[in-house]
């Protein structure tokens, strides 16, 4: 299994290398044998937290984040599913619940330009995949509607949900 302290490494390396160079297909993640990382089983199940960032309710930041569910699924040659396991009151990420949880951070730890964070936990083993929370920055202010100096929660969502995938 990988640590929370290597997923972590993983994403900024990540992000590093994307800030870097020009966009590029999509890439097939790998554990540290070289065994490709995807889910083994689907739906994909999620979460929310019950507390919004900066600049949206609780139910705008919902309707958001299961709207970005609905648009991996909603594509007709994917065979992405996910199943809403609603409202929590989780504050922190939790690798052990098998739950992709959206959540934001108390605290942004990271680079401050980063909107949200994707922790993907995974079988090194196997590339199985069985926990992937999304941490979102509570130091940015957020909307749905794409309001000038805001970030949309949908597109982050979205984007964010393509990284646990």
């Amino acid at each position: 299994m990988l640590s929370r302290g290597a997923a972590w490494r993983w994403f900024f390396l990540v992000s590093s290398l994307a800030l870097t160079s020009p966009a590029a297909a999509y890439v097939v993640g790998t554990t540290s044998t070289g065994i490709e990382r995807g889910w083994k089983a689907l739906p994909m199940k999620f979460k929310i937290h019950s507390a919004a960032p900066p600049g949206v309710t609780a139910a705008e930041f919902q309707a958001a984040i299961r709207a970005a569910y609905a648009a991996w699924s909603s594509v007709g040659c994917s065979y992405f599913r996910s199943t809403d396991l609603g409202v929590v009151n989780q504050p922190n990420p939790d690798e052990t619940d098998l739950a992709n949880t959206h959540l934001v951070a108390a605290t942004w730890m990271t680079d401050p330009a980063t909107a949200a964070i994707t922790l993907v936990t995974y079988y090194d083993n196997t590339g199985e995949i069985f926990e992937a929370d999304v941490v979102y920055n509570p130091g940015f202010t957020w909307s749905v509607a794409g309001a000038p100096g805001t970030v949309d929660v949908r597109a982050v969502a979205t984007h964010e949900i393509g990284h646990s995938w």
